[in-house]
């Protein structure tokens, strides 16, 4: 089976280097089922690494046939193709993580090099951003929360974190506005002088003084701007991280 292979494998004086991935283990990408894939195998004694169809050759030659389904899947890539075009259409491959790339040069020396897919990088990014609370703020904020969703299916931690963000948010953001446009509304007829003595005379309307302002100027109010602004007074919202979301 395949922990005899490899355990026959390591006693062969080499090291197994797997790639682990499953629902309960994710990191950024969802995985469906739990996968121990072997990404390459290197010897103690010369120091060379197989990966590929080196790695492939080797398994075979062994009749290690489990392994060879575990093996991580692999391309070969056309001689001609430069560096900067094999790059270019990585970053914009929309499935997977990326890849590990051997560079054999023309003396058969070989090195690695990791390329990641812009999505996954995005990804990546934003995971890291969620646990912070001024990332999710903002993405209440700039109505971005359902192309956030989509980036966090079966992740039911970061879910329900987009959701309690939003329930404390959009009734404070939606009071904000209909108060200063209710305000100004009732007293738009008052001199300019009048309205703003009404307006610093309320406890209740001091802060949004440069808001209802602009609106008796005939300006157009940035309520998403100003709401970022007052994060911490009106929306009571630190920036802490929340410690408690899933791992990446």
């Amino acid at each position: 089976n395949y922990f005899d292979e490899i355990e026959k494998i390591v006693r062969d004086n080499k090291t197994v280097n797997f790639e682990y991935t499953s629902p309960s283990n994710q990191v950024v990408l969802y995985y469906d089922q739990s996968q121990l894939r072997i990404i390459s195998v290197r010897c103690h004694l010369t120091g060379k690494t197989l990966f590929g169809n080196k790695l492939i050759e080797y398994l075979k030659e062994n009749n290690f046939t489990t392994s060879i389904s575990n093996v991580v899947s692999f391309k070969n890539i056309v001689n001609d193709i430069t560096h900067d075009k094999l790059l270019n259409d990585i970053r914009s491959e929309i499935e997977g993580e990326g890849y590990i790339i051997e560079i054999i040069n023309s003396n058969q020396i070989s090195y690695l090099v990791k390329i990641k897919n812009t999505k996954y990088l995005l990804l990546h990014h934003t995971k890291f951003n969620c646990t912070s609370n001024k990332y999710l703020f903002e993405c209440v904020i700039n109505e971005q929360t359902d192309d956030l969703r989509s980036l966090f299916v079966n992740q039911d931690g970061y879910l329900q974190r987009i959701k309690d963000m939003e329930k404390k948010v959009q009734p404070i953001y939606n009071k904000i506005i209909q108060t200063v446009e209710s305000f100004y509304e009732e007293n738009k007829n008052l001199s300019r002088k009048d309205y703003a003595i009404k307006a610093t005379n309320s406890n209740d309307m001091k802060i949004y003084m440069s808001l209802l302002m602009n609106l008796y100027g005939g300006k157009e109010n940035d309520y998403k701007k100003f709401s970022i602004n007052q994060m911490k007074t009106i929306f009571e919202i630190s920036d802490d991280k929340n410690t408690n979301t899933e791992q990446d």
